[in-house]
């Protein structure tokens, strides 16, 4: 989706309608950066696996303007309504657009809402105001938009020197066709590939899913980023149909995602020991996909990731 200037969505429902439905009256804690503490690696009280996380999670109030007339008025009492339970399961993308920003999003859940009254009657015209307070358990603001490159099983450059008879052949010491031949002095080698540069484009780290599959198989695989030095190991007989996907997020953040999927079904198991969440800082960032055993021929590694902003 794409929203203009002053519009906020969530839950299937957009605040700052060019129709005047919902006014987007106040945000307070979306555009600042006071919510950031420090790092530190803590039990997730989110999930069953440990993570690291921001020691303060983002609040953040949204106030919205409204004619409690307009049939529209129960749509938004219903999508933004706070849970019966704040479970893991409640957190929802709110997307939000500002002035000189990009599109961000980040997942929450609302907390509460409230309404304000001045004395017991509404405001002119039956307008009303709504305060919506939200909690982020992962205080990043993340791009809405998601990045994605591909990455085959990772060959060193080589080089050597093929001293045999006939190897120099066209060298031409002195410029000629020809005048070179049966030097011997043949440069050998094998091209280097499977490595990408990939760009987290905001100011803070995060944290990308790597996704496996294979045309052949593999037993033994590794992923390794050479800017900061990370790396994640799986170990699983990987043939073809099958899919494992590694989201960093769901023990890198307060996020409530599941960290490995073999087939969309989850299997923490696969995920070889230590398990260290591999990070994209903020600006470029190497990766390289190794296949440690099993045919490296066809076997393929995708990284999405989404810029991070605090």
């Amino acid at each position: 989706m794409t929203l203009s200037d002053y519009q906020v969505e969530f839950n299937g429902v957009t605040v700052g309608c060019d129709d005047g439905t919902y006014i987007l009256e106040s945000v307070v804690g979306l555009d600042d950066f006071d919510v950031r503490s420090n790092d530190q690696v803590l039990p997730s009280l989110w999930g069953s696996q440990a993570g690291g996380d921001f020691v303060e999670a983002r609040d953040f109030v949204i106030g919205v303007l409204m004619y409690t007339a307009d049939a529209a008025w129960a749509d938004l009492q219903a999508a933004w309504l706070p849970p019966a339970q704040s479970t893991p399961t409640d957190l929802t993308a709110l997307t939000f657009k500002f002035p000189d920003l990009p599109e961000l999003q980040t997942m929450c859940r609302v907390r509460r809402r409230g309404r304000a009254r001045t004395g017991d009657t509404e405001g002119e015209a039956g307008w009303v105001q709504w305060y919506y307070e939200f909690n982020a358990p992962d205080p990043r603001l993340y791009s809405a938009e998601e990045y994605s490159a591909g990455m085959t099983s990772y060959v060193a450059d080589s080089s050597g020197i093929d001293s045999s008879t006939g190897s120099g052949a066209d060298l031409a010491v002195d410029g000629t066709v020809d005048s070179g031949a049966d030097l011997a002095i043949d440069a050998t080698g094998t091209t280097g590939g499977g490595g990408i540069a990939v760009t987290n484009a905001g100011n803070v780290d995060t944290f990308p899913t790597f996704s496996f599959a294979t045309s052949a198989s593999m037993a033994i695989w590794h992923v390794v980023n050479d800017t900061t030095g990370e790396e994640a190991s799986f170990a699983f007989a990987l043939v073809p149909g099958y899919t494992l996907t590694a989201n960093m997020a769901g023990v890198g953040t307060g996020s409530t995602i599941t960290p490995i999927l073999l087939n969309d079904e989850p299997n923490y198991a696969l995920w070889e020991s230590p398990r260290v969440p591999v990070r994209l800082v903020p600006g470029d960032n190497d990766l390289r996909f190794f296949v440690d055993s099993g045919t490296a021929s066809g076997s393929t590694c995708t990284v999405a990731w989404r810029d991070a902003y605090l």
